[in-house]
């Protein structure tokens, strides 16, 4: 089912591999349903839903802080600053914000366009994917704030989006958005490299998104195939990880955002159950 990892070695020095995934917990939000979920650590997360509101939880679903979004808006995409800060948007509001302690500061604004996804760069940059009735881009914002780029138009002039939403960032610093029917990639600075349409896959619609920087896997959920999708850094898919045959508990149901821990495990949001389930999908093994 999967495809060779590729990365540089020596003799007798183990490397990860892609295996059957093994769901190792499974954490309930007390939310009816998980829109986004940002890992902090091994250990704790962040989840928004339906509520204004973010809750902090560990993996035994305890809650740790609950922080109540600006005028009781939702949630349209999160992320975690290399600072270990959580950074959200509202489609609501129009607006980037920070969790900073027990308040909420506004980062900045997304003028006429609606955000419905957000990542932080390593580099500290904030990029978001917003809309309007006539344009879909991805803007580029300092941690200060300031609009740095839009990213929309090809080389060609072509549009790059359609209804971007999720994002992510590679290890190469390849820009990853959940568009629709499809996975586009650009470079960093926006240039078109190619489009991920589900590799074998009949149907495909994808969802949350993350990369393994460590191995530039891009982790694609398709909430229409209840599957996690792992491509590589080229767009070659190396393989799906199902978790059907894991019990009514286990199996995956409509996955609607990912995240990644430190310990290289997907945390994957489910729609519509309020839960959230941990999958390792790596093992090591010597070469």
């Amino acid at each position: 089912m999967f495809a060779e990892v590729q990365i540089s070695k020596t003799r007798d020095e183990k490397v990860p591999r892609l295996v059957e995934p093994l769901v190792t917990n499974i954490i309930s939000s007390g939310l009816s349903s998980v829109h986004h979920v940002c890992c902090v650590d091994s250990e704790t997360a962040w989840y928004s839903g339906n509520a204004p509101r973010l809750k902090l939880l560990d993996k035994k679903s305890k809650e740790l802080k609950v922080v109540k979004t600006p005028d009781q808006h939702g949630v349209s995409g999160m992320s975690m600053s290399i600072s270990r800060e959580l950074i959200f948007c509202s489609s609501t509001n129009k607006s980037v914000y920070k969790v900073k302690g027990e308040t909420i500061e506004q980062i900045c604004s997304t003028g006429d366009f609606k955000p419905y996804g957000i990542h932080c760069c390593r580099n500290g940059d904030i990029l978001v994917s917003v809309c309007n009735n006539q344009r879909a881009k991805i803007d580029r914002f300092g941690s200060d704030g300031s609009k740095m780029e839009e990213i929309e138009i090809t080389q060609n002039g072509r549009r790059l989006f359609k209804y971007p939403s999720f994002l992510t960032q590679n290890s190469n610093g390849d820009i990853c958005v959940s568009d629709l029917n499809r996975i586009v990639v650009t470079t960093n600075s926006g240039s078109f490299r190619y489009n991920y349409h589900g590799g074998k896959s009949k149907s495909f619609r994808p969802r949350g998104i993350c990369c393994n920087i460590k191995l530039s896997h891009i982790i694609v959920a398709d909430d229409i195939n209840n599957i996690i999708h792992v491509v590589n850094e080229n767009g070659t898919r190396l393989g799906v990880l199902d978790t059907s045959g894991q019990g009514i508990l286990g199996q995956l149901r409509l996955p609607s955002s990912l995240s990644l821990d430190d310990n290289d495990n997907i945390w994957v949001g489910e729609m519509f159950s309020g839960l959230t389930k941990v999958l390792k999908y790596l093992e090591l093994h010597y070469v």
